[in-house]
């Protein structure tokens, strides 16, 4: 017998399946174009400086026509190999800050002073004490991904709206047993301020950014079969509660 608790547990689960679910999406790697390359001479960034800040541009060209939620993002080796031997490190970089900052901006390269290229939804997505291990890299690449850095307050981009997206990184190093060294990748549709917030070029880092997808409503969507599931079983619990 199907009773008035189980039915409303039914009516609470098609709740759940329209209003709660997250739709995690595979990573998008930026730019696009360097997932399976690597660039030669003077491509790559350190975060090894005592106090580090860098801005970094992507296009909204770069992204496909949906809204994203970016939950997470991670940083790729730098191939030093094919740099110099100087630059081959194991080890880990120690941050009592490290903090990333998002928004949705109409800024271009070259990109001016750090604060003024944010947009009005400027977001503080992630701002903690951070361990960050790396490895000696050989060959000419593409290398790993760092381990993911979770965002404490994730992040809606909506590429229709013809803005870029930028990401700030604000940085304190403690401590560290050796360089990092990260990738960056040339492309048309990037730009990069560093250090000083004036140097405007026309690459970024490579990242991979953790998503679920949304639409432009800002509606996660629901697979069919568990919408219809959802009200099979509202319909199962209305049913024998009438012929009890």
């Amino acid at each position: 017998m199907i009773t008035k608790r189980s039915l409303l547990a039914s009516v609470s689960i098609l709740g759940l399946l329209f209003g709660s679910v997250v739709v995690n999406a595979a990573p998008i790697t930026l730019p696009d174009s360097s997932l399976e390359t690597t660039d030669g001479s003077s491509q790559y960034t350190g975060f090894n400086a005592t106090n580090h800040r860098s801005q970094w541009l992507y296009g909204d060209s770069l992204f496909g026509s949906e809204s994203v939620t970016i939950t997470g993002l991670r940083l790729r080796l730098s191939d030093t190999d094919i740099y110099s031997d100087a630059f081959d490190d194991d080890g880990t970089n120690t941050y009592s800050s490290f903090r990333i900052d998002i928004s949705s901006t109409t800024a271009t390269s070259p990109l001016g002073e750090f604060d003024t290229n944010h947009g009005s939804d400027r977001t503080t997505v992630f701002n903690d004490s951070l361990e960050l291990t790396y490895f000696d890299v050989t060959g000419t690449g593409p290398n790993d991904f760092l381990a993911a850095i979770i965002f404490s307050t994730p992040f809606v981009y909506d590429p229709s709206t013809g803005s870029g997206l930028l990401i700030d990184f604000q940085t304190a190093l403690t401590s560290s047993t050796g360089n990092l060294w990260v990738d960056r990748h040339g492309y048309s549709d990037t730009a990069s301020a560093l250090d000083t917030g004036f140097r405007g070029t026309s690459d970024s880092l490579v990242i991979q950014l953790l998503t679920s997808t949304q639409d432009n409503n800002g509606q996660v969507p629901v697979p069919p079969s568990l919408a219809l599931l959802g009200l099979g079983l509202v319909a199962i619990g209305y049913s024998r509660k009438r012929k009890a």
